[in-house]
């Protein structure tokens, strides 16, 4: 396969191409992480944040996680498994992680 083009002097590189997308997609999810740090702290400094102790995430995790083996092991056929699915989820709840409001 070539990478000739008419009128070009140098032949097309794609794998810089790549490269360079990757390097954008990069960059800007550590902008947007940087971002959410900085919107973290804010709400730290202000009060405004909502903090999980670890010990507390972990013990739901853990209950969470021994249910679904439960059932999983329980062998629900799938229209059960689906319905499970469709209840309203608990929001998420992370170790240092604030809730919004």
């Amino acid at each position: 396969m070539s990478t000739y083009e008419k009128g070009r002097v140098r032949a097309g590189r794609p794998d810089v191409t790549i490269n360079a997308r990757l390097a954008a997609a990069a960059l800007a999810h550590d902008q947007w992480f940087r971002e959410q740090v900085d919107i973290a702290l804010t709400e730290e400094a202000s009060g405004q944040a909502t903090w999980h102790p670890h010990d507390q995430v972990w013990a739901e995790l853990e209950a969470e996680t021994a249910r679904l083996v439960r059932e999983r092991e329980a062998g629900q056929d799938s229209s059960q498994r689906r319905d499970l699915r469709k209840r309203k989820a608990k929001p998420a709840s992370h170790s240092g992680v604030k809730k919004r409001a």
